[in-house]
């Protein structure tokens, strides 16, 4: 069991206040690249906005390494971040308001090639004549240093999750607005839980809503975005052959698990409503989507990650609640099987960077805490985060 408590105070300024060496930090996003260097987002104890931070030690102490971000003087709303850590060097972040509203300063995307010791930012993003009532970004990715690609939300209402979709060529300093509500109606149905290119010009766009449609909320595009395809997965010999193409089976795509170069996976959930039982299955496939390879898993709620095509862990539970137990499997057959590691009391996504070390971001209720593993997940530690110096 853990708990935190944060106090907060006014930056009258306008600007995300510097973090001060021995604070405590609470990571929120944690991106690691090997036992020791790594990324996070996350907030300081003084301050209610998102920091962008660097670790060299495993995660004990961090370098804050946020971007010269402004807010609004004339509003009291907090700023979210969004953020691509490609390497220890590489990242990109996005920065909007924390509670969804009428935006009221321009989206820029920042970029940093030296670990966060000087930024630059990108043209802001074209919104003109779009509706919105309030911008989100998410999903801000990269298939390599030039081709990158970001979602906006811009709205919400009758099962509609409206969007726009920007693509760039240049290393995120400018961006070009490909999809929006006036021009592709039929991707504003669904709420978004995935955006990913697998180079310039491949891309994938899922959507959960079981139920909801007669088919996948699941669209591919092969020119970089301009136009979308509906996209098919087969189901596997277990399951009825009309699974993902009625919806009475309540099936969705909870997450983009992985996509890197031709190989992409896809964490595939279908609530069968005549039993009650959920299942989950991981969709794999190493030709850029041509053919599909499914696994079933071991739980239906799980979030997964893979260090490779083979190596992958995963922490479920069986129904679909914040405060359930769950439990942590490891995968060293590209989710041929699973083998159980140890059940734990919190939920999260583990992260692992070799056969023994990882983290998860542990959530327990309303607490959170950053943990630590060096025996493959058989034993964890709590790290408590601080600013260095």
């Amino acid at each position: 069991t853990f708990t935190m408590v944060h106090v907060y105070r006014c930056n009258p300024s306008g600007n995300i206040l510097a973090a001060v060496a021995g604070q405590s930090i609470k990571i929120s996003t944690l991106t690691m690249f090997d036992s020791l260097n790594g990324w996070g987002i996350g907030l300081i104890n003084n301050s209610p906005d998102d920091h962008v931070f660097s670790t060299t030690d495993g995660g004990q102490t961090w370098l804050d390494r946020t971007p010269p971000v402004m807010i609004n003087s004339l509003t009291d709303n907090s700023l979210a971040a969004d953020a691509y850590f490609a390497t220890p060097a590489r990242a990109w972040v996005i920065y909007s308001l924390r509670n969804p509203g009428p935006a009221s300063q321009d989206l820029v995307v920042w970029t940093t090639t030296d670990t966060g010791k000087t930024w630059q930012s990108s043209k802001p993003l074209d919104l003109q004549n779009v509706n919105a009532e309030f911008t989100v970004p998410s999903n801000l990715g990269f298939s390599d240093t030039h081709h990158g690609w970001l979602m906006v939300h811009l709205g919400v209402g009758m099962s509609h999750d409206y969007i726009s979709i920007f693509t760039t060529t240049d290393s995120g300093q400018t961006w070009n607005r490909v999809v929006d509500p006036n021009s592709s109606g039929e991707l504003m149905v669904c709420p978004k839980t995935g955006l990913a290119f697998l180079d310039g010009q491949n891309g994938w766009l899922t959507g959960d809503c079981p139920g909801l449609m007669d088919h996948l909320f699941f669209y591919h595009t092969t020119d970089g975005g301009q136009t979308w395809n509906q996209a098919d997965l087969p189901p596997s010999a277990a399951q009825a052959q009309d699974l993902f193409t009625q919806g009475q089976s309540g099936c969705g795509i909870p997450e983009i698990v992985m996509a890197h170069g031709r190989n992409i996976m896809l964490n595939v959930r279908c609530n069968f409503y005549d039993t009650g039982q959920p299942l989950a299955w991981l969709y794999s496939s190493l030709d850029g989507g041509q053919t599909w390879t499914p696994r079933i898993m071991p739980t239906p709620f799980s979030e997964v990650s893979f260090t490779d095509l083979l190596h992958g862990w995963l922490n479920g539970t069986f129904k679909n609640d914040p405060t359930a137990p769950a439990e942590i499997f490891s995968t060293q057959d590209a989710g041929q099987t699973w083998s159980s590691v140890l059940p734990v009391g919190w939920q999260g996504e583990p992260q692992f960077v070799d056969p023994l070390t990882g983290w998860v971001i542990a959530l327990q209720s309303n607490a959170q805490a950053l943990v630590k593993t060096t025996t493959g997940g058989k034993t964890w530690m709590q790290i408590q985060p601080v600013v260095g110096k």
